[in-house]
């Protein structure tokens, strides 16, 4: 109802196992907006999105998996990484998007607070082949946004360093990225496998996305690392487990779990629907399944519900 700000809601029954993705598919094609599926947890968030991309018959449209962490404050658990570049993906789609995407993602993912959108948009760097980039400033860039220094580029969120050539693995591609330099000037851009390490693909650009939702601003670093050690004293944390966390910080690196502090970084936090654009179609599916505290934290507003 346009008059009253009010949105209509259509609740359906009775659709089972991979019947709802054929029917969700059928509501975007009619819809042509963006879609959020939101499922009442990741199990079934992860069993939703295979079965969407098993009916997707358009390449061209982003099916994506926005995953949770299960990550706490000061309590660092080592995590895939493909989950950080899941994440990123997801959200810098919903930035920058082609085609309206498809996000699957269940309550506890959208609960978690996000980066502040408009440090993915500072931070993304456009690399266009034959054009002049400080290859040293791209290299400080890549450790702030939380990439890793490795040996060989295997899995996202790795760079390596071997004379002119520069890997990098970013979340925004399915495949590492090798920029050749001469001087600083990046000669060529190609997509390579990171099983065989042969090119795929030559590019004429490419953006660089960061590796986890925290980009470390050297600027910013004495005044973060202080808000950790006031934080971690407060709350009795042992001295020896405080110099762990902050001595890869100091030198502005990161490291798995570095999220469970992102409140300590950025005064104010985003979340989901911050990204999400407004004339956005959000489903949720299972709703009954739901807690009441998180419904109510999470569903601003459900125009589709899908139970079974």
């Amino acid at each position: 109802d346009d008059t009253s700000g009010t949105v209509s809601v259509l609740e359906y029954t009775g659709i089972k196992g991979a019947s709802a993705a054929f029917f969700l598919w059928r509501s975007y094609r009619h819809a042509h907006s963006p879609m959020l599926i939101l499922t009442p947890d990741a199990r079934h968030a992860e069993a939703l999105w295979h079965d969407m991309m098993f009916f997707r018959n358009d390449k061209s449209v982003p099916v994506l998996y926005f995953p949770p962490y299960n990550i706490l404050p000061y309590k660092v658990l080592a995590y895939h990484n493909e989950t950080a570049a899941r994440r990123i993906y997801a959200l810098y789609q919903l930035l920058e998007y082609k085609r309206p995407p498809i996000v699957v993602a269940s309550v506890d993912a959208l609960l978690q607070k996000t980066i502040p959108k408009q440090e993915i948009i500072n931070y993304a760097e456009l690399i266009v082949a034959g054009e002049e980039i400080e290859r040293e400033d791209l290299i400080a860039k890549l450790v702030s946004g939380g990439y890793v220094h490795a040996s060989i580029v295997e899995e996202p969120g790795d760079f390596c360093v071997r004379g002119g050539i520069v890997d990098i693995y970013c979340p925004l591609y399915k495949d590492p990225l090798r920029i050749e330099f001469f001087g600083d000037t990046a000669e060529s851009i190609r997509c390579f496998s990171a099983a065989s390490q042969r090119t795929l693909q030559a590019l004429d650009e490419a953006v660089v996305l960061p590796a986890r939702e925290m980009v470390l601003n050297k600027a910013l670093l004495p005044e973060f690392i202080n808000r950790i050690r006031s934080r971690a004293s407060a709350l009795e944390i042992p001295l020896s487990e405080i110099r762990r966390i902050v001595e890869p910080i100091q030198v502005g690196q990161g490291f798995p779990g570095i999220e469970s502090l992102i409140s300590l970084i950025y005064p104010e936090l985003d979340h989901f629907f911050n990204y999400l654009p407004d004339d956005s179609l959000v489903v949720s599916i299972g709703d009954e399944d739901l807690d009441a505290r998180q419904s109510r934290a999470v569903l601003r507003s459900i125009p589709l519900m899908i139970s079974e």
